[in-house]
Order: structure tokens, then C-alpha cells, then sequence
């Protein structure tokens, strides 16, 4: 899969992204906006070895989901597309789920269906958290000019924006989320947005993508529920700062994937199940925790830069047993 996705990194073009490919040493990662090298950072105080020397390549998410729904498809996975999920119920021998008026039903169901999932919901798990402060956009833009905006990240009077030429602009809006999924993405909303966020009046000729998100962060109160397990975003939701998202998922899949074909198999107890929610819900906390920080760093008002000027950036830690695997 790995060199499926290196194929695809180097057919795809990602000029005028922010990306570790771009910068002049080798990126260690970013957080509130903060770009951070491996030369700056003490990899020594993180609890986890971080390899002396790793590859790094771009990839959307389409072309993640495209191999790794290949890989599923050549295991023989069957993927059913546009299948809303209607109701769901459980019982000690298995769950049935009712979906585009069909009906299916299995030993174990994992709903995988995003934050606001149907699968949590009508399994009764609870999904608290805090409520958003600001609405993120992600721009690709022709600028009338292009050295109206400074490169780079930038605290500004409304919040904060970061943009690399000749058009990616990444901003936060502090308006509680309010524009997320309701306003209409035009080039006149974008517009006038980052006029808001900067305070600079900046003429965009034409808007080639946009797309919002918040920081909304919430976590599932358990991960299983008799035969229910949930993972990914329907397990927990946060903001994209320090760029956790796909992996925190991907680690939830991993976990829980090897537990269930052992069990499916007989080769483990079904108590195993329980140790997917004690090992990868402290992680989550912490990484929701760690974006919740990641916001207030940007928040107008706060300036954080005399804070970090000098500082050294640590990885948060997690909790012992959240990174102890179960034997």
C-alpha cells in the first residue's frame, strides 16, 4: 500500500502547498500553525522512538481511501456506497443494521461513519466535549495581487492565516463555528472572511476550492458497547491543528482490527475487545486535549509568539497504559 501511495505522491502535483516536502530542513511536524524541524525539537523526551531517518511524501485523502479501499476490495471486502444507515439492534448473538431499506446482519458492527454518526447515536454512546470557537477555511485562490498577503504564518486582528503562494490561504475566523456548513463558499463570503481574519483588504479574482472546519472537540464516552464498537471520527472529533486526525483514526482501526479477527477467529476471549477502549481512548483525550491548546494559541488577543520564542516543542504524553499493547 505504501508504495502505492508513493506512486500516486509523485504523479500528483502539490505546488503552492504547505507541506515538510517544501521546507529547507526536514519537517517534524507543526502545531497551532507552527512549523517545527527535527533539528529543533528534543526527540529524546518523547516516550515513543521516533526512527533516525523517515521518507516523507504528500497524499490526499482521496488517494489514501482509493488504495486502502483497493487493499479491503483485493482481501474481499465488499464496499456498499450511499447505504444510509436507518436503525440498528443488537442482541448476545449478534446486531442488525437496516440500511437503504435492506437488512444486514453480523456478529459485530464498528460504526466508522464520522462525527456526527447514526451508528454512536442509536447505540446509545455518549459523544461529549466543547463546542467550537472559530471556523477554519482552506482556500486555493488567483490573488489580483500576490504579495498582498505576508508568506507564512500570520496573528493578525481577527485570528490567524497562513499562506503560501501563489494562492493557498489557511485561516481561522473566531465566530463560534456559525459559518461552518452554513455559509455559502463564495468567493465574496471568502473575501470578505479574510479582510476579517487579516484586517487587509485582498482581492481574490477567483476561488478555486474552499472548505470549512472547526474545533469542535468531543469524545465518545466508551468505545464498545455489547457488540457496537465505534472508531475514527466517530470516536472522537477535533481540529486539524498538528495534523492527528487520519492517524489517530488509522491507530483505531489498527487496534481494534487485529482484536476482532482473533476473537472472530476463537483465537482470543471477547474480553480482548475491552482493552481497544482502555488503550486508544486515553490517546484520543490526549490529542483533543492537545487541540484544544493548539487553539488558544491562535485565539485573537493571545499572542503566543513571545511564549515560544526559545522554547523547545515537546509531543504531549500519553498516558502508560494507553501506549502499552495487550498481550
Amino acid at each position: 500500500m505504501l508504495d502505492a501511495l508513493k506512486e500516486a505522491a509523485a504523479d500528483r502535483a502539490a505546488k503552492g502547498s504547505i507541506h515538510p516536502e517544501q521546507q529547507q530542513h526536514r519537517a517534524g511536524g507543526h502545531s497551532a500553525g507552527i512549523d517545527f524541524f527535527f533539528d529543533e525539537v528534543e526527540a529524546a523526551a518523547w516516550p515513543c522512538a521516533v526512527a533516525a531517518k523517515m521518507d516523507s511524501f504528500a497524499a490526499d485523502i482521496a488517494t489514501i481511501e482509493t488504495v486502502l479501499a483497493g487493499r479491503a476490495k483485493a482481501l474481499g471486502a465488499e464496499i456498499r456506497r450511499d447505504a444510509k444507515v436507518e436503525s440498528v439492534a443488537q442482541s448476545d448473538l449478534g446486531v442488525t443494521v437496516f440500511a437503504n431499506g435492506e437488512r444486514y446482519h453480523g456478529r459485530w458492527l464498528v460504526g466508522c461513519d464520522g462525527g456526527r454518526s447514526t451508528v454512536r447515536k442509536m447505540s446509545g454512546i455518549g459523544f461529549a466535549g466543547t463546542d467550537p470557537e472559530f471556523t477554519g477555511y482552506s482556500v486555493e485562490a488567483t490573488l489580483a495581487d500576490t504579495t498582498t498577503l505576508t508568506p507564512g504564518r500570520n496573528l493578525a486582528p481577527g485570528g490567524v492565516f497562513i499562506s503560501a503562494p501563489p494562492g493557498t490561504i489557511w485561516m481561522a475566523d473566531f465566530d463560534c463555528g456559525v459559518a461552518h456548513r452554513t455559509a455559502a463558499l463564495t468567493r465574496v463570503h471568502v473575501e470578505a472572511v479574510l479582510k476579517n481574519v487579516s484586517g487587509i483588504d485582498v482581492v481574490l479574482k477567483t476561488l478555486q476550492f474552499a472548505s470549512t472546519w472547526t474545533d469542535r472537540a468531543q469524545l465518545a464516552s466508551e468505545y464498545r458497547r455489547g457488540r457496537v464498537l465505534v472508531a475514527g471520527d466517530a470516536a472522537h472529533v477535533h481540529s486539524p491543528l498538528g495534523g492527528q486526525g487520519l492517524d489517530l483514526g488509522l491507530g483505531d482501526a489498527m487496534n481494534l482490527g487485529r482484536k476482532l479477527a482473533a476473537v472472530k477467529r476463537g483465537n482470543a476471549p471477547v474480553d480482548l475487545l475491552d482493552s481497544y477502549e482502555w488503550e486508544r481512548q486515553p490517546v484520543a483525550a490526549a490529542i483533543l486535549n492537545w487541540s484544544r491548546a493548539q487553539g488558544a494559541l491562535i485565539r485573537p488577543g493571545y499572542r503566543a509568539s513571545p511564549i515560544l520564542r526559545g522554547c523547545r516543542i515537546q509531543a504531549p504524553r500519553f498516558p502508560a497504559r494507553a501506549i502499552r499493547e495487550h498481550p
